[in-house]
């Protein structure tokens, strides 16, 4: 009976360990389709937030400044967006915690639009620091979910797993000291941060 019990309760393990790993790979597929939805309603509201040229100079360049910090806000999105669909391609599947991170991820993501035109109407300290919290955010998540993802891809491999982990360190500590760097650089020189928070994300993405 003894042995019969314990053959049932391995059989129950065993199945409900099957019915995780499926709905973590169901979960995988829901996120991923989550996340280019969330993404692409981004940039749909990006699009109505161009207004129509008014018939005046005034109005022309109102309308060519939207579209340049549309253009701008586009190429920064779509270059998380490419890291982001990196990462998620080293997944099988996700857990709760992938999902957590990746859910701050497009919460902070969803305000880099807004800072973009933000510094780009009034380019003042202020607005060039807010821009800065939010980017160091963004790739803080950014890098865990990255990290989550080697994690999961080098679990069985010890040595290139510990590896995987200081670099992912190092990734980090320069993260945190270049938009340190670039928030000093912000509260003197705010013209000068402003372009190389443009910059920097679009140069990232054509360097991947």
């Amino acid at each position: 009976m003894q042995l019969m019990a314990n053959k049932n309760m391995e059989t129950i393990h065993n199945t409900i360990k099957e019915v995780r790993k499926n709905d973590a790979a169901r979960l995988k597929e829901h996120l991923d389709v989550f996340n280019d939805a969330i993404i692409a309603i981004f940039i749909t509201i990006m699009v109505l937030e161009v207004p129509l040229p008014k018939d005046s100079p005034a109005g022309y360049f109102e309308f060519f400044s939207s579209i340049a910090i549309f253009l701008i806000s586009f190429f920064i999105v779509a270059s998380f967006w490419y890291n982001l669909h990196n990462a998620f391609s080293l997944f099988k599947g996700i857990k709760k915690g992938v999902m957590i991170l990746d859910f701050f991820f497009l919460a902070f993501l969803a305000l880099i639009p807004i800072m973009t035109k933000w510094i780009m109407v009034d380019a003042s300290r202020w607005s060039i620091l807010s821009m800065g919290i939010v980017f160091l955010l963004v790739n803080i998540f950014r890098l865990l979910i990255v990290n989550q993802s080697h994690k999961e891809l080098w679990a069985a491999n010890f040595t290139t797993k510990y590896e995987t982990d200081s670099k992912f360190v190092v990734m980090v500590i320069e993260t945190i000291v270049i938009n340190i760097i670039l928030i000093i650089i912000a509260w003197f020189f705010p013209l000068v941060a402003m372009v190389a928070y443009i910059i920097l994300p679009i140069m990232t993405f054509i360097s991947n």
